[in-house]
């Protein structure tokens, strides 16, 4: 193994454990000041990405949710299409909603979408250097 391979693997490794790290302090975070309650996916929007050129548009979702939380039923959707996976209608979800702000929810879901496609773009950029 050559000096480079050697250290790109590091870098892979380095870079995983951080994330990993971060992700799991999110975590701790969200179950620590948040409470976790139920929601049921109600409607989905979709949007196709025109981002791309050509035939290779993304269909990215957006779930519109219903949940009930301390006597009030709130109906939300994610400020953002973050979602390359459609949700059925009727499905149930966790979200994570602070106990002193209802408005203020997570959707797990899209934070771990996030954290891949960042660890990918850094797998990318890794490899691209073996190359």
């Amino acid at each position: 193994m050559n000096k480079t391979t050697f250290y790109t693997l590091l870098f892979l490794l380095i870079y995983t454990a951080i994330l990993l790290f971060f992700a799991k302090i999110r975590e701790k975070h969200l179950k620590k000041n948040y409470v976790a309650v139920i929601a049921t996916v109600i409607d989905m929007d979709s949007h196709v990405s025109r981002s791309t050129k050509g035939p290779n548009h993304i269909r990215v979702y957006q779930p519109k949710l219903s949940y009930s939380w301390n006597g009030w039923t709130r109906t939300v959707r994610p400020k953002a299409y973050v979602s390359f996976w459609k949700y059925d209608i009727g499905s149930e979800i966790i979200l994570y909603v602070n106990p002193k702000d209802p408005d203020d929810w997570v959707m797990p879901d899209t934070e771990r979408w996030i954290l891949r496609l960042i660890w990918g773009l850094g797998v990318i950029f890794a490899l691209a250097r073996l190359i």
